[in-house]
């Protein structure tokens, strides 16, 4: 094999490429006896029009996509439906699509441009041609780039070297998602340090680092489900085939032990590295699969789905159908508009009444419901504040039993009014109460009834400070703290992406939700947050600093009761 002379049927491959190609032989070169010409030292170029194709480029590529584009992310440049564990998948495909764009260049700069500056060593100097010394299968090539090219033997025909070519871009493909995927998880280690730190100085840096270590068996059992759901099986589809097409291209036969590698790549890549046979890609593979990747395609994926028709105006005014006054119909606006008109808001004052007590109870009567008349309503001055001595805007109190709905937000929160209402306060409760445990069996445990203080500028430019009482707040993967709000109607299927959310909020909810999320007015001016801060006995129980400023998810998730008697999860905006 060493010995045989190279013609241009021949097939090459380089280092760092990702083409099998031939050398093209200068014309009017002798020949074989069955018409082959013989490659000499003189001879740098292929006969492929991209050459071998050089994949140097697809790793650097796609580690400057993925650097920008989470980069932008990290530092509040672009801003994402979600975050935390989402930047892994972001980071993995823009991974993706910088090795594509790579692997473009490689293919340009690859061939002319590179192929005077190549070199031929180990050539054959008894036989020349024309006074140049021929080219054996013990030569070798030095590419300016750095790839060394070698003879390949056992590819016979373009067949194999179409098949191998295919195998070696798809795989440099599924590198640049790692690389992605490593930059996604540089990025969520900086936003959680750093809310971390904010939220508990080095002790609130080394409690997110445990946490984050305590959740590696939940990420390893999520990422080995979500690698049998839709997308998981395309790429283990897409494994094998790679599998297949690389056994082919190297050997010229199909390898049914190559298609299995290809498409439980994970799981072998798992028992080498516990049986200490793994290579370094093995190590770096393993350790993608404890972080939360499966984590964050739900979440890119939920955010997908929800984010259809959510900010949608609701047409339905007999949403609550549960008083004929016209103050109880939702906004007709869309929701993307905010409006603010008092007679259309609810009030967020909390009580301080057990929701056993007569007190707590809605009652028909004038003196009991919510008064729809402005005086009634929350100030819609810049800070927000409310006339109630129980508001703990203005007082340092804070009641942390269920927030009782207002009468705007009894479709929502269903607990007093009307006929049945100690079965409907029962029904809110236990669908709360659900939602708390729905969030501690997936690992989301935290604290319930978190009052926090929050201040920032409206949809109107306006600065405002208001409070409001979150169902439910835990931590994320990356340090931020997610809020979970429950939402109960009896009347309307929230679960519906046509109803919008943000009719189902309290006046201090709109205000602080269109905050936290980036809320454009009507102005074009868009609402943000300056400072959250929690308060509270309840926020002091699950260890928060009190009075000290956290990150909040920039997407509220809002667990709604389905007509199946379940959850579904929605997000705001």
């Amino acid at each position: 094999m060493g010995n045989k002379i190279i013609t241009e049927k021949d097939f090459w491959i380089c280092s760092t490429g990702c083409v099998p190609a031939p050398f093209q032989g200068t014309a009017s070169r002798p020949e074989t006896k069955s018409g082959d010409t013989y490659i000499t030292e003189r001879d740098t170029s292929t006969a492929s029009f991209i050459d071998f194709g050089c994949s140097k480029y697809m790793w650097i590529a796609a580690l400057a996509a993925a650097a920008v584009v989470v980069g932008a992310i990290v530092v509040g440049v672009l801003t994402v439906a979600t975050g935390g564990a989402a930047l892994l998948v972001i980071g993995a495909i823009a991974g993706a699509a910088g090795a594509v764009f790579g692997g473009v260049v490689g293919a340009l700069l690859c061939g002319q441009q590179l192929s005077g500056k190549r070199i031929w060593e180990n050539t054959k100097t008894n036989f020349k041609i024309i006074g140049t010394h021929t080219i054996t299968g013990d030569s070798t090539m030095t590419c300016a780039a750095g790839g060394k090219i070698t003879y390949a033997p056992n590819i016979k025909n373009w067949w194999q070297a179409v098949s191998l070519a295919t195998a070696n871009y798809l795989g440099e493909v599924f590198n640049g998602m790692m690389i992605g995927t490593t930059v996604g998880a540089a990025g969520m280690a900086y936003l959680g340090g750093a809310a971390a730190y904010a939220a508990g100085g080095l002790k609130g840096v080394g409690s997110a680092a445990l946490r984050f270590l305590a959740s590696t068996p939940k990420n390893l059992y999520i990422n080995a489900i979500e690698s049998f759901s839709k997308v998981g099986i395309a790429m283990r589809a897409v494994g094998g085939g790679m599998g297949a097409l690389q056994s082919y291209g190297q050997n010229g036969q199909l390898d049914p032990y190559a298609v299995g590698e290809g498409a439980f790549g994970a799981e072998l890549s798992a028992y080498r590295v516990v049986t200490g046979q793994g290579s370094i890609q093995d190590v770096w593979g393993m350790a993608l699969m404890l972080l939360p990747v499966g984590q964050g395609k739900r979440d890119i994926e939920n955010n997908l789905k929800n984010s259809t028709d959510i900010d949608a105006p609701v047409k339905d005014v007999d949403v609550v159908n549960m008083d004929d006054a016209p103050t109880t119909q939702m906004d007709d606006a869309p929701a993307s508009k905010i409006d603010d008109s008092p007679t259309n808001q609810p009030d967020d004052t909390p009580t301080n009444q057990p929701d056993d007590t007569p007190n707590s109870q809605a009652d028909d009567s004038p003196t009991n419901q919510a008064d729809d008349s402005p005086a009634s309503q929350a100030d819609d001055s810049s800070t927000n504040q409310t006339d109630d001595p129980d508001n703990p805007v203005l007082n340092n109190t804070e009641p942390e039993t269920p927030t009782k709905p207002t009468k705007d937000g009894q479709a929502f929160e269903e607990g007093t009014g009307g006929s049945g209402n100690k079965d409907k306060r029962k029904a809110w409760q236990k669908h709360e109460d659900a939602v708390t445990d729905d969030l501690i069996a997936n690992g989301k445990e935290g604290g319930t009834q978190i009052t926090l203080d929050v201040e920032g500028v409206d949809t109107n430019g306006n600065s405002f400070k208001t409070t409001i009482r979150v169902d439910n707040l835990h931590q994320t993967a990356d340090g931020s703290w997610q809020i979970t709000d429950a939402k109960h109607s009896s009347t309307k299927n929230l679960a519906d992406n046509k109803v919008n959310l943000r009719n189902t909020f309290t006046k201090n909810q709109k205000l602080a939700y269109d905050a936290i999320g980036g809320a454009e007015g009507k102005g074009g001016i868009k609402a943000k947050v300056t400072s959250i801060k929690p308060r509270g006995a309840n926020a002091d129980n699950m260890g928060l600093n009190l009075n000290k400023e956290i990150n909040i998810n920039n997407k509220i998730d809002v667990a709604v009761n389905n007509p199946n008697g379940g959850i579904t999860y929605r997000t705001y905006p």
